[in-house]
């Protein structure tokens, strides 16, 4: 347990969905004291449905995307001032944030992949240091920014539950077939045998597939709708975040990509199947369970600890056209269902 500590806390981790959330677990594994202390998290604006019914958490601050857009924070904060902030972002933007909010103090960490090298010279405190999982980094530097010192024992991963569905409990099964970038999506071909699979396995359920956000994903989403016409497939709007957790708590199983969806559909308690290609699930997933999540192998023999270091330029990632997704999905049937 973490013992006296600041009393009003600023974390900045703005973006992307599947950080924030990954950033949330983090901090939700700490053991904080109650009524010690009080956390404002800023995060970019359209992202605050992330922190409904989330109680370590006392205000969120939706932050615009333009900078210069930033005078309208003032207002909002008002005269609080922030004791300490954990810069769980590490890019100047953040750390210019924090600024502009008067924090006294900035603490900031490194090791973790995409950081801006500019942010930890502006920070009072910097810790460098590696952690076996994702929540375990952010969770890691939240309690060494309060505490001075990394939790003891270090934080887990939730562990693994066994089987509790049967079959015929599955009554909606949403897919995922978009990711941000393209070296993260699966190939049309290996979903249409994934939904194949999925409506023989679950005969009696709703199939319905998210659009995601860019133009690409929604043109992929639409291709595979069309194909998989015979599946009884339902092809869904473009949703808000509200409109997505409410269909993601509709379903019981979710099917998708290493994506923000896709960790909040395991975060809310689907039973769910990830397939990962430029990121290492045994890092990034947030379950230990193997068949809740599905790799393939990178062709040029790139090796990394938590995330290829080509992910955003790579023009011949082929990682996920060697996932077997057939295997995947029966390992997966196996290991979280009963008949």
């Amino acid at each position: 347990m973490i013992g006296r500590m600041p009393r009003n806390v600023l974390i900045v981790k703005l973006s992307a969905m599947g950080d924030v959330l990954q950033a949330l677990d983090g901090l939700e594994a700490l053991d904080l004291p109650a009524g010690q202390n009080r956390i404002v998290w800023a995060v970019k604006a359209g992202l605050e449905p992330l922190f409904a019914g989330v109680s370590s958490v006392a205000e969120v601050i939706s932050v615009p995307k333009s900078l210069w857009h930033w005078h309208a924070l003032r207002p909002r904060v008002g005269g609080q001032r922030f004791d300490i902030t954990v810069d769980l972002q590490g890019l100047a933007k953040s750390h210019l944030l924090a600024r502009f909010l008067g924090c006294r103090e900035i603490v900031s960490g490194g090791t973790l992949e995409s950081r801006d090298w500019l942010s930890p010279r502006f920070s009072a405190r910097t810790l460098d240091w590696r952690a076996p999982t994702a929540r375990a980094w952010y969770g890691g530097l939240i309690h060494w920014a309060l505490a001075g010192r990394l939790p003891d024992p270090p934080i887990q991963r939730p562990r693994a539950q066994p089987p509790a569905r049967g079959v015929k409990d599955v009554r909606r099964v949403l897919c995922a077939p978009g990711a941000a970038w393209p070296t993260k999506r699966l190939p049309l071909a290996s979903w249409l045998k994934l939904l194949t699979g999925a409506r023989a396995a679950f005969p009696g359920a709703a199939l319905a597939l998210l659009q995601g956000t860019g133009g690409e994903e929604r043109a992929f989403a639409a291709a595979l709708a069309q194909q998989a016409a015979s599946q009884g497939l339902a092809l869904l709007p473009p949703l808000s975040l509200e409109a997505l957790k409410s269909e993601i708590l509709s379903a019981q199983v979710y099917l998708g990509m290493d994506s923000g969806p896709g960790h909040w559909a395991a975060r809310l308690g689907l039973e769910t199947l990830l397939f990962y290609g430029p990121s290492l699930p045994a890092y990034y997933d947030r379950s230990a369970s193997p068949p809740a999540h599905a790799r393939g192998t990178c062709h040029l023999g790139v090796t990394f600890r938590t995330r290829c270091p080509n992910l955003r330029r790579c023009n011949s990632c082929s990682a996920l056209e060697s996932a077997d997704a057939e295997s995947a999905f029966a390992e997966f049937l196996a290991a979280r269902f009963v008949p």
